[in-house]
């Protein structure tokens, strides 16, 4: 029997200062697996290195040109993930980030994350939306997929880049 979720109850609500460092720092973790998992590196200690480096950059370059756009996921009264993402351009709108609790996967909780990401993405005059996504998340590359977006490139970055491998997907959408 499922449970049907009330996709209204769903909040985007900005962290505090405390909260967002937890969240990255969850976030570093969570991205240093992905980078072993995908081969763009094979020392676990590198990928956390490389994804604390990549995580403080993106930060120092919202608080150097934009407002960081990070927002956690809220369902009633249970945090469900997050949400990270920046205008890149006066155009584009770059998604760095959609993470969802294991426990609450399934539940369209990321198809709502990413409707409110274009929404917000559009008022700030995006025509253009752009990701990566690892090439063995498929289920995010079917959400992705399926929200209108297109494979524009397939790339590698750090060791898989210098073994030729592609292991990201760069997806783009026009919003308008």
């Amino acid at each position: 029997m499922s449970i049907s979720t009330d996709l209204s109850l769903v909040k985007f609500i900005k962290p505090t200062q405390k909260r967002l460092d937890i969240l990255l720092k969850d976030a570093v973790n969570i991205y240093s697996n992905e980078l072993v998992k995908s081969r763009e590196f094979h020392d676990f200690n590198k990928a956390k290195n490389a994804a604390s480096a990549e995580v403080n950059n993106l930060l120092n370059y919202c608080s150097s040109v934009h407002e960081l756009s990070f927002y956690e996921i809220w369902y009633n009264q249970d945090n469900v993930g997050y949400i990270w993402f920046m205008e890149k351009s006066l155009r584009q709108a770059f998604l760095a980030y959609i993470y969802i609790d294991q426990a609450h996967r399934r539940k369209a909780y990321a198809q709502k994350a990413l409707d409110f990401y274009e929404n917000q993405a559009l008022n700030i005059g995006a025509q253009e939306s752009k990701l990566f996504v690892f090439k063995h998340n498929l289920q995010a590359i079917m959400l992705y997929k399926k929200a209108g977006y297109q494979i524009s490139a397939e790339v590698g970055f750090y060791e898989a880049a210098q073994n030729s491998l592609a292991s990201r997907l760069e997806m783009v959408k026009i919003l308008i």
